[in-house]
């Protein structure tokens, strides 16, 4: 039989919903999906290259599977194909290459032997649309919009996946109202840029709130949020709201002002501290992350120090740090004082280090507090685990569907142990 496949995923939410949807359509024309590599036919790689570090991991893998089984067709599609097409062509362990824009077109090219197709992605225009009834996790993702009009000097992704496209609203609601029919009870709105849905057509992003609040969903989640895109209107919405999961992830990236500058991020420290704060002030039990690259061209140790402390004085629960890493074709790529990979790498320890200090006690704050949760279905161990709405990892007890108010009771690990009420 040649219809056995394999998906692998790297990279972002919205790669994984995409992945989800490739399934589907497989599926839905006689292919199998399969748990192991070792038992498919084809291998289709969704590739992410934010980073070099993401590059090397999808193309360690790749190389990893024709090792393990020469005779595999392996499909490398996404990111790294658009960006890197030339490399992607060029490396024998793949044997088709699929752009951005032609990945949910798979089904055209299963049956090719050695061929590539990578459109430029900066002539897409429009939104691809799909629906997905179903995904693997208790939470459903929805892709809400593709790509970003922003050119941030370090950043790859806009030439990856092109400009803003955003799903239309009927199509957003739409879905949520599936999903809900289908049994989920919470949903995650994911893109490249979500603060920018609607830019395109003349709406904003506050508009689909204000719509998904009037569907039957019981909780909704947001991707990854840019400071400067919070504005009063967004904060009356989900102050008021009964649905929105206090979960905020923020872009941020620096957290010293020259540094910022350079980056070309359009905001500074002050309005992201103040955001923070006001975060804080609305919603006392937020989970507040941020994304921070360090050691980008020009960052001395002293603006190194200045996010350090910035970070430390701030009401953020927990930082997700990475070194900058160079990206052709970005700004940043021919910058001068390139900072070494030892000095990155130290000055990503001391953020983490911190974080873990932070998140520790974010999850001390939250005991004896009540809060949302989600459980997932099978029990490991002697627990259920799960999720709550202001995005702790907990460990429940009791069994049940739907969603519960809980009582934080205890830390176990990087867990809390919660009571049902």
């Amino acid at each position: 039989m040649n219809n056995r496949f394999f998906i692998k995923t790297f990279g972002c939410k919205t790669n994984q919903i995409e992945s989800e949807y490739i399934k589907k359509l497989l599926q839905d024309n006689n292919y199998i999906e399969t748990s192991f590599v070792s038992d498919a036919n084809v291998c289709i790689v969704n590739s992410c290259t934010v980073t070099q570090t993401a590059d090397k991991k999808v193309l360690g893998f790749i190389k990893n599977v024709k090792k393990k089984n020469k005779n595999i067709k392996v499909i490398a599609i996404g990111c790294y194909c658009q960006t890197h097409t030339n490399q992607a062509i060029e490396n024998p362990n793949i044997d088709i290459v699929l752009g951005n824009n032609e990945k949910f077109k798979i089904l055209e090219y299963l049956n090719k032997i050695k061929y590539y197709e990578v459109s430029n992605i900066l002539d897409q225009n429009e939104f691809e649309e799909f629906t997905v009834n179903n995904v693997s996790k208790t939470r459903a993702t929805i892709k809400i919009e593709d790509g970003c009009n922003n050119r941030c000097s370090y950043c790859i992704i806009p030439f990856a996946r092109g400009k803003v496209r955003s799903n239309k609203l009927e199509n957003i609601i739409n879905q949520i109202n599936i999903l809900e029919n289908n049994g989920y009870n919470e949903v995650v709105l994911t893109g490249i840029h979500i603060g920018q849905w609607g830019v395109d057509f003349g709406l904003t992003f506050n508009h689909l709130l204000k719509n998904i609040e009037k569907t039957n969903i019981k909780q909704y989640r947001l991707g990854s949020l840019t400071p400067n895109e919070l504005d009063d209107d967004f904060f009356e919405i989900v102050s008021n709201s009964q649905k929105f999961c206090p979960h905020f992830h923020l872009s941020i990236q620096s957290l010293c002002d020259k540094t910022l500058k350079s980056m070309n991020r359009h905001y500074e420290t002050k309005e992201v501290l103040d955001l923070i704060d006001k975060i804080k002030k609305t919603f006392p039990n937020a989970f507040i992350g941020c994304d921070i690259i360090v050691g980008f061209p020009n960052e001395t140790l002293d603006d190194f120090n200045i996010t350090y402390n910035n970070i430390k004085k701030s009401k953020l629960s927990k930082v997700h740090v990475f070194p900058y890493s160079k990206r052709e074709n970005t700004i940043a790529y021919t910058m001068q004082n390139q900072i070494n990979e030892k000095e990155k790498n130290e000055r990503v320890r001391l953020i983490k280090n911190l974080s873990n200090i932070k998140y520790i006690s974010f999850l001390n704050e939250n005991i004896g507090k009540i809060a949302k949760i989600i459980i997932e279905p099978q029990k490991i161990a002697q627990y259920y685990k799960g999720i709550s709405n202001n995005y702790i990892n907990i460990l429940c007890n009791e069994k049940f569907e739907g969603v519960k108010e809980a009582r934080f009771e205890k830390i176990i690990e990087d867990k809390i142990l919660v009571k049902v009420i």
